[in-house]
């Protein structure tokens, strides 16, 4: 983070420490109100993504500071209501940024979790996946928040089981039988899987990622959400490419398939290696 987005962050501190009479405890405060905290919301998306990360570190630093007096409460609450305010955003994380954020969150242990606004936090890591799918370095810095939040949830606490159910479907192997691809046989398919296994695997991993995402669709009208995402795929995969292999898929369906689905009980045997021949 720039030394700039520094010392915006310290100025709107300063500017909601003053605006305090002196020995009161701040409530809440809209972060527009304060001159920095307007101008932190007009900035880029990737640079809120930097600048909520290290909110999030300060204010996890608060913890080893305390709140004695109303000083340092009032420094904590305005770390707080800025985080809340910014991971509300639909913010953008690259690779690094992301595991960065992990980082960060990791940092708040056993009660204090709650300190940060956990909910908003996994949210981000929620579209992150969507966008992008779970790897395996994001799985491994998320594990520990996911341990955290495990060890906290009280069973009578029905909004922190649902923390602990987002965690864990975000962190949820992906099973053989879960594959996005079609089985061979159908002339569609098999002109899919050509196509597919002649990519290199960073252009394949995107076709897979949409393949994921279509399973996810319950219904012929998705949801606005999963419509965008969809849409911000493609867009990676590239809009003429998928014209030209929608359009090829499309043309081959119906054709007769290549061979008998795997539980027909008419189809006759495949010896092991004809399959491959």
């Amino acid at each position: 983070m720039t030394k700039l987005m520094h010392e915006l962050l310290d100025d709107f501190v300063c500017q909601g420490q003053a605006a305090v009479p002196a020995g009161r405890r701040l409530g809440k405060v809209a972060v527009e109100v304060l001159p920095a905290g307007k101008a932190i919301l007009k900035l880029e998306r990737e640079t809120q993504a930097d600048l909520a990360i290290e909110v999030l570190l300060r204010l996890a630093a608060t913890i080893r500071r305390g709140t004695a007096t109303a000083d340092d409460h009032n420094y904590r609450q305005l770390h707080k209501i800025l985080a809340q305010a910014l991971f509300r955003k639909k913010l953008s994380f690259d690779h690094p940024g992301i595991l960065r954020l992990a980082e960060a969150a990791t940092t708040f242990k056993k009660h204090y979790l709650w300190q940060m606004p956990v909910g908003l936090v996994i949210g981000q890591f929620e579209s992150y996946v969507e966008r992008n799918q779970l790897p395996a370095d994001l799985r491994s810095a998320l594990t520990p928040l996911a341990e955290t939040v495990r060890d906290l949830v009280r069973l009578e606490s029905p909004d922190q089981r649902k923390l602990l159910h987002r965690l864990e479907d975000l962190l949820a192997e992906v099973k053989e039988d879960d594959s996005p691809l079609p089985a061979p046989g159908e002339a569609w398919a098999d002109s899919l899987l050509a196509w597919l296994s002649a990519l290199p695997a960073s252009a394949a991993s995107s076709w897979h990622h949409l393949l994921a995402h279509c399973r996810r669709a319950t219904s012929a009208q998705p949801p606005e959400k999963w419509l965008r995402t969809a849409e911000e795929i493609v867009e990676k995969i590239g809009t003429e490419e998928f014209r030209l292999l929608a359009g090829r898929i499309l043309s081959r369906i119906g054709e007769p398939r290549s061979r008998p689905p795997r539980d027909d009980p008419h189809a006759e045997p495949t010896l092991i290696g004809e399959a491959d021949s």
